[in-house]
C-alpha cells in the first residue's frame, strides 16, 4: 500500500468510489486537541508558581508534549487529501485496517451496523461512534506498511487491533457509509458475475 494508490479504472463494472477526510470534522478535532495545553498553560499562569513542586510540572509537561504530537498528527490528517477508503474492482483498502487492498473473495460477510449486535465486551473494547460498516475476513490479511521503523511497528500493532473487528467509520469522512455499503454491493454483484457460481459467496 502506498499513498499513491487510486481506484482502478474498470469502464465495465461499476464506478470506483475514494473516500478522503472530512477536513472540516478533522479541523474541529485539532482545535479540541489544542484547547488542553491552552488549558495547561492558563492554569500555570493563574496558579502561584512557589505552590508547584517540580513533580506537577514535569507531569503538566508530559501532558503539553503528548498532546502536541497528538495535535501535529492530527494537522498531518487536515492536511492528507489521500483517498482513505476505496471501493474497486479489486476489492476494499481501508487504510486504518495497514492490509492493502482485501481482495473480495477475502471478505466472508458485510453489514451495516443497524443490523450488527455486539457483546458487552466488544462494546466496552471498542467505542464507536456514528454508523459504521461491519467486516468478517475468511483468513486474516498480511500486513502492509507504509512507514520505517519504529512507525511500522506501531503501525503493526495498530492494526492487529483493527482486523479483530474490521470495519469502515463513517465519523470523520466525507462520505456516509450508505454511499459506501451502495458501492461496495455493486462492486460485489460485478465481481458474482466473474466468478463460478460455487465461490462466489461474498
Amino acid at each position: 500500500m502506498t499513498d499513491a494508490y487510486s481506484p482502478a479504472d474498470d469502464s465495465s463494472g461499476p464506478p470506483p468510489l475514494a473516500v478522503h477526510f472530512n477536513p472540516r470534522t478533522q479541523l474541529i478535532k485539532l482545535l479540541l486537541i489544542l484547547c488542553i495545553p491552552a488549558l495547561v498553560a492558563f492554569a500555570v499562569l493563574k496558579t502561584d508558581l512557589s505552590q508547584v513542586d517540580a513533580a506537577t510540572f514535569r507531569f503538566l509537561a508530559v501532558i503539553v508534549v503528548l498532546t502536541l504530537v497528538w495535535a501535529g498528527i492530527q494537522a498531518q490528517r487536515l492536511r492528507n487529501r489521500t483517498p482513505q477508503i476505496v471501493i474497486d474492482r479489486n476489492g476494499v483498502l481501508n487504510r486504518q485496517w495497514h492490509a492493502g487492498i482485501v481482495p473480495w473473495q477475502n471478505i466472508e460477510f458485510i453489514a451495516h451496523s443497524s443490523t450488527v449486535r455486539r457483546g458487552i465486551i466488544q462494546q466496552l473494547a471498542r467505542s464507536r461512534r456514528g454508523p459504521y460498516i461491519q467486516f468478517k475476513f475468511r483468513t486474516p490479511p498480511p500486513f502492509v506498511t507504509d512507514a520505517p521503523f519504529p512507525l511500522s511497528w506501531l503501525q503493526r500493532l495498530h492494526a492487529s487491533f483493527e482486523v479483530q473487528e474490521p470495519a469502515i467509520l463513517e465519523h470523520g469522512l466525507d462520505t456516509s457509509v450508505n454511499v459506501i455499503l451502495h458501492s461496495i454491493q455493486d462492486h460485489i454483484d460485478a465481481w458474482r458475475a466473474t466468478q463460478p457460481e460455487d465461490s462466489a459467496q461474498v
